[in-house]
């Protein structure tokens, strides 16, 4: 694959907006799947309208049971109560997530990760 200075300039502004859990792992993602840094772009702006002190990273999912499944995950760290959070989900979800999830993100999962307070 031909790496262009397109693609090493969204790399390096997606390390900058995202925490990446095991960098390895994420490059060759998106590698395999050059459709999500856009959406990985957007997704940040939109989070952040909704969630706008939380931290976010990313991180890849493998299932042990099937061979070669792989998932992208943004990763919402949070010290937000449940109900807070619940209600911020549900905003996100009803104004962008669930328009886009089955056309262009069937490849990426959100996460709320709570931290300790």
């Amino acid at each position: 694959m031909q790496i262009t200075l397109e693609k090493l300039a969204n790399q390096s502004l997606l390390e900058k907006i995202y925490i990446f859990n095991n960098e390895p792992d994420i490059v060759h993602y998106l590698d395999e799947n050059n459709n999500l840094e856009y959406l990985l772009l957007e997704a940040h702006d939109t989070i952040k309208e909704v969630f706008p002190e939380e931290r976010l990273s990313l991180r890849v999912t493998f299932d042990p049971e099937i061979v070669g499944w792989r998932k992208l995950v943004i990763d919402i760290h949070t010290k937000l109560d449940a109900d807070e959070v619940f209600n911020k989900i549900k905003i996100l979800d009803n104004n962008w997530w669930l328009d886009i999830v089955s056309t262009r993100a069937n490849n990426l999962n959100i996460n709320i990760e709570f931290d300790e307070v």
